[in-house]
Formats: C-alpha cells, structure tokens, sequence
C-alpha cells in the first residue's frame, strides 16, 4: 500500500502550541497566496509532548526557495524592499504585543492581519537569501547582506507571538476552568468560533489532543487528527533511527570531536556542560549562554539564515545544519567527530 506521506520531510520542531501552528498553517497553504502569488499545497503539524514538529514536501521548499530567489535576481530593489518591509513589520507586531497582552474577540482580526504580513515576509527573507547563498555576484553579495541583517533583526519576534498566544490560552483556562495544556491544542478556527459563539471543543477531545494530534492544513481547508489515526501519520512521517554517519550542510567549517547532548526543549539547557558537542531540532536565541560554549552544533533543521548558522559564524564553532534526524538517532554521551568542513558526523559511540 502506498504511503500517503511518503514526500513529507520535517522541517522544524518548536515548543509551539497548536494554535500557535495553526495560525501558520493558514498563512502557509491558504493566505500567502494572493499576499505573494505563491504557496505550498499542503503542510502537516504532529504535536506531541508540549512540542510541534513540522513536516512539508523538499520540492515545494525548493520552489519556494527559487521563486524568491529569482525574484531577487531579476529585480535587485526587490531584496532591499522585503527586508526592509520585514523590519517595519517586525516592529509593527512587538508595538501591538506591548498594546495588546493577550487575543480577544475586539482585536484578533487586526493580529490576524498584520501576523500574515509579517509571516509573508519573514518567509521571502528566508527563502531569497538560502537562494542567495553560494552566490559570489558583488551585487547579490550585498542583497545577501541586507537580508541576513533583516533576520537576524527579526528573530527576535516570533517567540514573543507564541508567547502571546500562549498568554491567550492561560486567559481562556483560567475563565473556563480548562487545562492550559489541553487548550493548546486549540487551532485557529475554533478560538474565531469561540469569539462569536462562546462555543469549545469538549475537554475529553482536547485532553485526547493534548497526547498527540496530527494538524493537515492543504489550499482549502485542514484536518484535525487524533487517537489511532494521528498516531498512524506519525509513524509514517517519521524517518529511520538508526545510521553510523550523519550529513548535512556545513554553516561553519572546522573539526570537533566530543560528547553529545541533546537539547530538544528550553528545559534541556541546564544539563549542558561546556566542552560539549550541542545537538538540537534547531537552537533559539534562548540558546545563546551556552552556545558559545559548546566545541560544535548540530542540529536536524537549518539554513544559512537559522539560528544555529549566524551564531556559529559569529563565535567560530564548528556547525553542522539539516542533518533531519541527529536528534533521533544520537544519544545523550554518544562520542562523534564533527568535520564540518564536508557536514559529516561520525558515531565513534
């Protein structure tokens, strides 16, 4: 029987709320495309223990990455302008989190709004500049430039919209006597259809949810899955567990050879000691105390814009990005030999 999710790679994994997914599932497959004439067709959310990874098809990344790219290319005021724009946009979004502490049903159409703007353009940045990457055109070297600057100034800003949406839920729980927990896995329709009908899923649903729930969101709508089905797409979205060699992209050259330790939540952090070798889905500014740190970084995720890359050209540590599955496969003590000059790990165990 042909797998349905075979395509599907994940992309990323974040201590995100469902809701906090789904707001992008919406932008991603539904209301980026007349913002920017492009989209992906169908984009996959699993949550499970607190965290959401993502899963989406390698060729539309590509394509997405192409069609930004080509647009900077062609038009070299279009890179200026998206990152210029993403920097507005950015400050648009923390003014109005200073403004607003939480969603109600008198604002969350202005947030939904100006969150799909920002979010458009945060993705343009991202996608234009891994085009622009290996790209030594003086011209297109400063466009690269530009946006790289415009995300670092960004990164600031999407874990102060979880939060916020976060800060919404622990609102709700608290006047409806529900488990934060269980809330978060809420998805964007259903707090609009509690905004005007005072109307929730039922507590045994969201409490089944918040074990694991697989969220499908294609160009037309989305699917909302649980139980035995949610945990059937899990198993066929998730990759093999085991491999002796790692690759993945180099974003800073150099050797290493270490202990592992996985950092795969923010309350991972204190078991890191210096002289490690930090493996995580994708680090986070959170990161930044023990990053320097570490003697190199891996991690499942990654571009020449993600965290892990622009700190690890900043204090000169061997980095290895997108290797997909480093988090699944090593362990906590593992041995291995980072040669980030080609983006190999060796398990020496």
């Amino acid at each position: 029987m042909e797998k349905k999710y075979k395509d599907f790679q994940q992309s990323w994994v974040r201590e995100f709320s469902l809701l906090s997914s789904s707001f992008m599932g919406n932008l991603f497959c539904q209301e980026i495309w007349p913002i920017a004439g492009f989209g992906y067709n169908e984009v996959i959310f699993v949550f499970e223990k607190g965290q959401v990874a993502c899963y989406r098809k390698k060729l539309e990344d590509l394509a997405f990455a192409r069609w930004y790219g080509e647009k900077v290319t062609v038009d070299l005021n279009y890179g200026p302008a998206i990152a210029g724009k993403l920097i507005s946009l950015s400050d648009q979004v923390v003014e109005f989190l200073k403004t607003n502490k939480f969603l109600t049903k008198e604002n969350y159409q202005g947030f939904y709004g100006l969150y799909n703007n920002f979010l458009s353009h945060h993705m343009a940045v991202y996608w234009a500049a891994d085009y622009l990457q290996n790209n030594k055109e003086d011209n297109l070297s400063a466009i690269f430039k530009i946006l790289n600057n415009a995300w670092v100034y960004n990164e600031k800003v999407y874990p102060q919209i979880d939060k916020f949406l976060d800060e919404t839920l622990k609102v709700l729980a608290d006047k409806i006597k529900i488990e934060f927990d269980y809330l978060r896995t809420l998805v964007f329709d259903e707090l609009k259809n509690y905004f005007a009908k005072d109307i929730l899923p039922n507590k045994k649903d969201l409490q089944e949810r918040s074990q694991l729930s697989v969220l499908v969101y294609n160009k037309k709508t989305f699917e909302l899955y649980s139980g035995t089905q949610a945990t059937k797409i899990k198993k066929e979205l998730e990759p093999a567990k085991t491999a002796e060699e790692l690759k993945g992209l180099s974003a800073m050259p150099g050797k290493a050879k270490g202990h592992v330790q996985i950092i795969s939540k923010i309350t991972d952090l204190a078991k890191f000691k210096p002289g490690m070798i930090l493996v995580a889905p994708m680090t986070r500014p959170q990161y930044n105390n023990i990053l320097k740190h570490a003697i190199a970084i891996i991690t499942d995720e990654g571009g020449v814009l993600c965290h892990a890359a622009i700190v690890a050209r900043e204090f000169k540590i061997p980095c290895i990005i997108g290797t997909k599955i480093a988090t699944k496969v090593l362990k906590d003590g593992d041995m291995v030999e980072v040669d980030a000059n080609n983006g190999i790990v060796k398990i020496l165990k």
